[in-house]
């Protein structure tokens, strides 16, 4: 047998022991231990699948994942009944397979005279990939399936198959967009090598992949999928992960390619260094390494979280480049001791298949194992229509199949652009759109939240699977007062209610309110509000609060135009208060508005008056219960004092005023007084249904006034009007002869 006839064999051979280490892997992978965010995918495609539509939430059109033709081969797929985890895992060991074999037909070099740099990196590459763990790793997500088609379109090239290039690349644009640099770089090879511009064969793959964009924009409002900017503005404003730049990033796809090795990395870098010669020897391949390098600068400068599968293509390529670098060892094999050297890549596979062996046998987790136990919980307790909030949202929406609030925005737009940081987008999420439960993970941004008060007022704990805790979002009680102030600051921010549950304070206690809150314009500032309690008569303040929204959770720097954000507060009521009526204040940088009525104490207690006459009453109003002068007979420029008594049938809500006027023989006013009751310091919405209080009114002459006698009129107003009496259309009582003038 010839020298040639044995590398040829050992290649070929080299293809069948990597197919049954890829088996052999993927055979101890459950299909159900995938990455979380392959089930996201995969809920995408059971909605396909059961007629829904390529959505994530049935009804809301959002394209979330970045592989839909992968989303819609599994949903096709789907209606066999084979259950989708298992056809996602199927076909990325298949795609794993397919990128072994092409990977050495690539590498396959006829025109080498040399037998060894003909066969040797053929033999290398399927080897080197079939031992790598990242693909191991990476089955049931669309990883597989994308390195399978960039071989597969280069393959095509090499070999002449121009129809197959364009399905494989307008395929692969498809599976993932950045698949589009792939078929750049190949363009520009083709380009190089034909001295040709490939235009037919690039026309061709922008019509294809044409339809699917026009169709997406149109559906979905954008070709590109919302996840992609979501996991951009992840590590942007939330920093998801530590990528800093394009350092950064190699090192992390480093730290993926040589499983953490310090062995492993030398033998790479070596055999990456002689491929570098390769390829200036023969300028072959070169476009191999334009297409690694611009792979990880375009992930760089766009600065996205780095998740594991975004490395498996770029560790193909480099399994290619380290394979061909093997082949400049061919001059050793004749060289005394040369052959030493060709146990440099036998060493290097031998370690990362241990490494696959050690992964295997470990079996790490993709997902937290409680996801599966909450997703059964929340198919069974909830409601078909309860939407949950997650921060991951593959296994427990899948498993769940209920509405879900992405936190991490990739299927919700409306938090793609709040990510501000873990804590506000949480804080965003639970206020803004309300889920009817929260999914709380420790030792995340989670753990400042869930302690806070406002949130255990809107959530209550359901159930906890292994530290997966769900909340559940409980009936808040329509508070007892509503005031509506629709105060606008001049920030750009509206106070439209007030809301709080007791009218009556109590020294020491603390009084919860609700700020409701318009935004109608982006806010840049972190604000705060004042809160204080004003005196109703005074106007003075005490117990002035500064209060951050949400605890500091989500500031004002964050609100944006069209937002609107219920804010808890409270409020300590201290002892040095006066019996009497108390506003509530709210100010925002400089600028005050008082609302709403407290009440504190109780009205001064005096001698009730009887009278024989009948009581007489306001439509919706008090009741006079009775008049009793203090003096019947006055003189000019004295004070004329009167004891009322009220009782008031109903809780009023009008801030209503009386009216004492006396009035001459013509019905002219010689004298007045307007006033909330109790000399203003007891308006009226304090007052208790049933409620009665007695007052004292005084009412100064003027010293012209001239003798005679003075009726007394009497009545209620507010802004509105005045209040008429119940018996007539009148709206006022007439005391006739309520007081004699005499003279000095």
């Amino acid at each position: 047998m010839t020298i040639e006839r044995r590398w040829r064999q050992l290649a070929w051979s080299a293809v069948i022991v990597a197919w049954a280490v890829i088996i052999w892997a993927g055979a101890q992978m459950s299909p159900e231990r995938a990455y979380d965010d392959a089930f996201i995918t995969y809920r995408y495609a059971a909605n396909l699948r059961d007629g829904l539509g390529l959505v994530y939430n049935p009804g809301e059109w959002v394209l979330g994942t970045t592989a839909p033709l992968y989303a819609l081969l599994l949903g096709m797929l789907g209606k066999t009944g084979v259950m989708l985890p298992t056809l996602g895992h199927v076909i990325g060991v298949a795609a794993w397979a397919v990128t072994a074999l092409f990977s050495a037909a690539l590498l396959w070099n006829d025109s080498a005279e040399n037998p060894i740099r003909r066969f040797l990196p053929a033999a290398l590459a399927p080897l080197l990939i079939a031992v790598q763990p990242a693909l191991w790793n990476s089955l049931g997500m669309e990883a597989a399936l994308v390195v399978a088609l960039m071989l597969v379109s280069a393959v095509s090239w090499l070999r002449g198959h121009r129809v197959v290039v364009v399905v494989a690349l307008a395929a692969l644009i498809l599976v993932r967009q950045d698949g589009a640099l792939w078929a750049l770089v190949l363009g520009l090879e083709m380009w190089r090598r034909e001295k040709r511009l490939p235009w037919r064969e690039g026309l061709a793959v922008v019509l294809l992949t044409l339809l699917w964009f026009v169709y997406a924009q149109w559906r979905y409002g954008s070709f590109l999928p919302n996840s992609i900017a979501a996991k951009v503005g992840q590590n942007e404003l939330m920093a998801v992960t530590e990528a800093n730049g394009f350092g950064t990033f190699v090192r992390d796809f480093w730290q993926t390619v040589t499983v953490g090795s310090i062995l492993i990395a030398l033998l790479f870098a070596l055999l990456l260094l002689l491929s570098v010669v390769a390829v200036r020897r023969r300028r072959q391949f070169g476009w191999l390494w334009v297409w690694l390098i611009g792979y990880l600068l375009v992930y760089s400068i766009l600065d996205v979280a780095t998740f594991p599968w975004y490395f498996v293509p770029p560790v193909v390529i480099a399994c290619l480049l380290a394979a061909l670098g093997c082949g400049e060892l061919a001059p050793l094999w004749d060289r005394s001791f040369g052959r030493i050297a060709f146990a440099l890549p036998v060493i290097l596979i031998v370690s990362l298949g241990a490494n696959l062996v050690a992964q295997v046998q470990a079996q790490p987790e993709r997902y937290r194992p409680a996801y599966r136990a909450a997703a059964a919980w929340l198919a069974s307790e909830t409601r078909p229509t309860d939407a949950v909030a997650a921060i991951e949202i593959g296994a427990l929406g899948f498993f769940s199949n209920r509405p879900i609030v992405d936190t991490m925005g990739l299927v919700t737009p409306a938090l793609t652009v709040r990510q501000f940081g873990w804590g506000e987008t949480l804080v965003y999420a639970i206020n803004a759109l309300q889920p009817d439960y929260a999914v709380v993970l420790p030792d995340t941004a989670w753990d400042g939240i869930v302690g806070q008060p406002w949130f255990e007022a809107l959530y209550a704990p359901a159930a906890t699977f292994d530290g997966v805790s769900i909340y559940r979002r409980q009936e808040v009680p329509q508070p007892a007062h509503v005031i509506t102030p629709n105060f606008p600051f001049a920030e750009g921010i509206i106070l439209r209610q007030i809301a709080y549950d007791g009218q009556r304070l109590e020294t020491t206690d603390t009084l919860q309110l609700d700020l409701t809150v318009d935004v109608t314009a982006d806010q840049s500032q972190s604000l705060y509000f004042d809160l204080f309690l004003a005196d109703a008569q005074t106007f003075e303040r005490f117990a002035p609060t500064a209060v951050m929204p949400f605890a500091g959770g989500y500031g004002t720097q964050f609100w944006r135009a069209g937002d609107r954000f219920v804010v808890p507060a409270e409020l300590t009521v201290p002892a040095s208060l006066n019996d009497g009526v108390y506003q509530i204040g709210v100010g925002l940088n400089g600028q005050d508005v008082l609302a709403g009525w407290l009440r504190y104490g109780d009205p001064p207690v005096l001698e009730p008056v009887v009278t024989d006459a009948e009581d007489i009453a306001w439509l919706d109003g008090p009741v006079l219960l009775g008049l009793d002068p203090a003096e019947t007979t006055v003189q000019p420029g004295t004070t004329a004092t009167f004891t009322v008594s009220w009782r008031l049938p109903e809780a009023q809500t009008r801030d209503l005023k009386t009216f004492y006027h006396l009035v001459d023989e013509s019905g002219t006013i010689v004298a007045q007084r307007d006033q909330r009751p109790v000399n203003g310091r007891w308006p009226l919405p304090v007052w208790q249904a049933g409620e009665e209080v007695t007052e004292v009114v005084s009412i100064v002459l003027p010293a012209d006034v001239p003798p005679g006698k003075y009726d007394l009129n009497i009545g209620w107003y507010d802004a509105a009007g005045r209040l008429l009496l119940e018996e007539d259309s009148a709206d006022r009582v007439q005391v006739e002869q309520a007081l004699t003038v005499i003279a000095k």
